[in-house]
Formats: structure tokens, sequence, C-alpha cells
């Protein structure tokens, strides 16, 4: 933090010396662009990198002023994020004619954006079975319930009916009783 800081002191104390000149719009929005970009002023720098590159998009340089332009765009941090514009932006880095020190590093981002993308749309998916499992759960826990009341009342009905097929074997028993007291006994032979 301390060292972008002297970084941008340092920039602005050799631009206002006179040491660094900008003799074009463009080359003036572009060292106002690293300015705002060391300062982590992300929408400043992107809005005097895309002025500088809208007035000279060849201008010396300007590979890395598109690459600078693309993590304004790409930082998680930034308030002016875009991954579409960043994505665009590295792949002319990457895939284009022109060979620049940033091609090798802007590949590396798009195939970092490019696992991110893939990653967030895993976890979206997980998200979404996760939403779904829960919901089973939740019905399979009613179900439960559901069965466990089934279960309590059909174990208080066969309570029940032990209890009259014993009341009932009782009475039978009486009854056998106050036959056998009935029969007359057996004549003497």
């Amino acid at each position: 933090m301390r060292a972008r800081g002297v970084l941008v002191l340092a920039l602005a104390g050799a631009i206002m010396a006179g040491c660094i000149t900008a003799r074009s719009a463009p080359d003036r929005a572009f060292v106002d662009g690293d300015l705002a970009f060391a300062a982590r002023d992300y929408p400043t720098a992107a809005s005097a990198y895309e002025r500088g590159l809208a007035a000279n998009p060849a201008a010396p340089g300007s590979d890395g002023v598109r690459y600078r332009l693309a993590l304004a765009y790409l930082l998680p941090e930034s308030p002016v994020q875009d991954s579409a514009r960043a994505k665009r932006l590295l792949g002319e880095l990457a895939n284009g004619n022109a060979v620049t020190p940033y091609r090798d590093a802007s590949a590396f981002l798009l195939g970092l954006q490019d696992a991110l993308t893939a990653a967030d749309s895993a976890a979206d998916t997980c998200s979404t079975e996760l939403a779904r499992l829960e919901a089973d759960a939740r019905t399979s826990d009613g179900n439960i319930k559901l069965r466990d009341e089934a279960l309590q009342r059909q174990r208080a009905a066969l309570a029940e009916l032990q209890a009259q097929v014993h009341r009932l074997q009782d009475e039978l028993q009486q009854l056998k009783n106050i036959d056998l007291r009935r029969r007359q006994p057996a004549p003497p032979r």
C-alpha cells in the first residue's frame, strides 16, 4: 500500500516537474489513467484509458493500457467491474497478431476467468441440487411423521383388538365353565 502511494506521488511529481511530458490527448489520458489505477480509483482509470484508446487505439504502450483497463474491469473490488469487457480486452491481447509482453498474462487471466465461470456454474448447480435435496428431506420428514402417526394409530387399534380378544377369551372360558357345571353326570354302568 505504501509502495503504491510512493508510486503515485513519484508519477505526479515527475509530471509536475516536466520530466514526463504528455504531448497528446491520448498520452495525457493514459497518464491520468495510470495515476488513477495506481490509486485504485478504477472508475477514473477506466474512463481515462477508454478516452485515450478512443483518441488513438494504436498509440505506443496501448497494449499495456488495454491490459490495465481489462484489470480495472476484472478486479472484484472495482466498482466498474464488467467481466465481458475484460474478457474482450484480454482476448485481443492474448489472441491478437501484435507481439506484446501482455500476451501470456492475458491468456492466463482468460483461463482463470473461464475457470471462475465454470466454478460459478458448478456452484449454482450444487446450490440448486442442495435446495432440491432439502425440499426432499422436508417432504421425507413430513412423510415419516405421517407414517409414525399412522403406526401409533395402528398400535392403539391393535391394543384395543387384543383387549377385545382377551375379553372374548374370558367370556368363552366363563361359558365353558357354566356349560361344564350344567352337564349332568353320566349314569353309572
